[in-house]
């Protein structure tokens, strides 16, 4: 078993994947990710008080095993992938509407 720390908007989850069960590392992540959303939607997460904000689902995740920090050690995926993975669809797709609302409105002069 592997301990990965999951990044989302304002807060954090340590999750545990047995990273033998896949054969790719991305796929790793991506389960860890998956555990951690699932872990924010049942109120199961440490808040992060660096900021005013509360504890929300961002447009995109991180994951890494515990303790390794670095740029190159972490994994990025769209919030909206994860939901999907997690059996959120209704959810996924909200979030998919609202990418695509912002990206629309940030190319408008």
């Amino acid at each position: 078993m592997k301990v990965f720390t999951i990044e989302g908007q304002h807060w954090i989850k340590d999750v545990e994947v047995d990273a033998s069960l896949y054969e790719e590392d991305a796929d790793v992540y991506f389960e860890a990710m998956t555990l951690g959303v699932e872990s924010f939607i049942q109120g199961d997460y440490v808040e992060l008080h660096e900021s005013n904000e509360e504890p929300a689902l961002g447009a995109y995740m991180v994951a890494y095993e515990q303790g390794n920090t670095s740029d190159e050690h972490k994994s990025i995926a769209l919030t909206e992938y994860v939901l999907y993975n997690a059996g959120y669809h209704a959810l996924g797709d909200a979030f998919r509407e609202i990418t695509l609302e912002e990206e629309k409105r940030r190319r408008k002069p």
